[in-house]
């Protein structure tokens, strides 16, 4: 996945919404405020790791503005860079690649088509100045080793206007099949 690309070519620390999110069963999971109490949860695990000098990938949709302001937030108070992966794809895409997932099986998620619905209806797009932060995905064609070359030049140019040369932060945003 691109997360997993990510976190071994940042060295970085991965914290998964779907591993975060408490074991209920069913549609429950995906509730809002679910939802919310999981962002906040993997938000304060990763300012810990950032105050290490870690750099860590918010492994998550993000498609609400309020989490990514938060994720932004975190950044800032941290002194460190904060960038967004800028993942998109049509719906029927998405649908293929969740009923992929769910075939395969052993992934903690447990979205499906419903989820995938509401998920769809509610993203809310990025802000401007969260597209000033974006990074479009990669093709699923692409070559990873340039994209994260642009990535890394992109969290470099946005560390200099940082306090410390600690950590990063890239989340992965909307419609993230990672």
């Amino acid at each position: 996945t691109l997360a997993l690309a990510l976190v071994q070519a940042l060295a970085a620390v991965r914290l998964r919404s779907d591993m975060l999110r408490p074991p209920l069963a069913g549609p429950a999971r995906y509730d809002p405020a679910v939802t919310e109490a999981t962002y906040a949860r993997m938000l304060a695990l990763a300012r810990p790791v950032l105050a290490s000098g870690r750099t860590v990938v918010l492994d998550a949709t993000f498609l609400q503005r309020a989490p990514r302001e938060a994720a932004l937030a975190l950044a800032r108070d941290s002194g460190v860079p904060l960038g967004i992966v800028d993942l998109q794809a049509d719906a029927e895409v998405l649908r293929k690649r969740l009923l992929q997932r769910q075939q395969a099986g052993g992934d903690p998620s447990q979205a499906d088509a419903a989820v995938l619905a509401r998920q769809i209806e509610s993203a809310q797009p990025l802000s401007p100045a969260e597209q000033a932060l974006a990074l479009p995905g990669p093709a699923d064609s692409e070559d990873m080793g340039p994209w994260l070359a642009r990535l890394r030049q992109r969290l470099q140019a946005s560390s200099s206007t940082s306090a410390s040369d600690a950590g990063s932060v890239p989340v992965a945003s909307p419609f993230s099949s990672a």
